[in-house]
């Protein structure tokens, strides 16, 4: 949270809280116990070029893995739209922060930080390094579990993270999206592949 950030955070939440009042009061309504519950996910994320939520992009680009036609798997190579918009800016996408590579804690305190200004409960999926990898190991555990814990204890001003669901990279079989270089997804971009590295499984989780 820097310091534009939270001048702009401000700014939502007085004017959300003064456009409600203003609305209920000229339509006889209740005012509502819940001000800031609606983050740009989705369509609305698509429209404004944003990523979704609270969530850092996923990554800069990915191989994106779906089933067609009910029966067989498939595999394409996507440029994050909003990654792409930095790049044809002149933004090196190595220089891109991504899910994939911000440190957990950042994630989670990010989280907090925006939660003041949030009535209802804000929730994220932390995306972590695969298992035995030097950030997600047996020895890095405790230093994880031990955030966790002070992220959400309530602290003097009451804030505390309400919702999160570590997911490390490979947890589960048939992972439908994979982080791959700028570099390969752009020169693949538009190509299907079928994904015969596996044996077909309708249900998505294969090898587990």
């Amino acid at each position: 949270m820097n310091d534009e950030l939270q001048q702009w955070m401000n700014v939502y939440e007085s004017e959300s809280t003064r456009a409600a009042d203003e609305h209920c009061d000229r339509l006889f309504l209740n005012k509502p116990k819940g001000y800031r519950a609606i983050a740009p996910t989705g369509t609305i994320s698509i429209l404004a070029g944003t990523t979704g939520g609270i969530e850092p992009i996923y990554a800069v680009a990915y191989r994106r893995r779906y089933l067609a036609d009910g029966t067989r798997w498939k595999y394409q190579f996507v440029v994050d739209a909003t990654a792409q918009a930095l790049i044809d800016k002149g933004i090196n996408p190595d220089d891109i922060e991504t899910a994939t590579d911000l440190p957990f804690y950042k994630r989670i305190e990010f989280q907090r930080d925006i939660q003041r200004y949030v009535d209802h409960g804000s929730s994220s999926t932390l995306n972590a390094p695969k298992w035995g990898s030097p950030q997600n190991n047996e020895d890095t555990l405790d230093y994880f579990a031990d955030t966790v814990i002070e992220m959400a204890t309530p602290g003097e001003d009451g804030v505390y993270v309400k919702g999160i669901a570590p997911y490390p990279d490979e947890g589960r079989g048939g992972q439908p999206v994979t982080a791959v270089s700028y570099k390969e997804a752009h020169s693949k971009k538009g190509v299907v592949y079928e994904d015969n590295s596996e044996q077909q499984c309708l249900s998505g989780v294969c090898n587990s």
